[in-house]
């Protein structure tokens, strides 16, 4: 994700619990839980870099 981010903060505006910029600029997860899917999901869809997305486990 850092790769693509290009610092819009816009997953940060939507998501506060799940997302947080670094000193770079550049959005990271700090608790994959703090929203629910339906919050998770409007912040992939408004990305401008697309760069958040869903990761399937396992």
């Amino acid at each position: 994700m850092k790769l693509l981010c290009t610092g819009a903060q816009v997953c940060v505006i939507i998501a506060p619990d799940v997302f947080e910029m670094n000193e770079e600029g550049k959005a990271y997860v700090v608790d994959p839980e703090g929203a629910d899917e339906e919050i998770i999901q409007r912040v992939i869809d408004q990305c401008p870099s697309k760069a958040i997305f869903w990761v399937e486990e396992g």
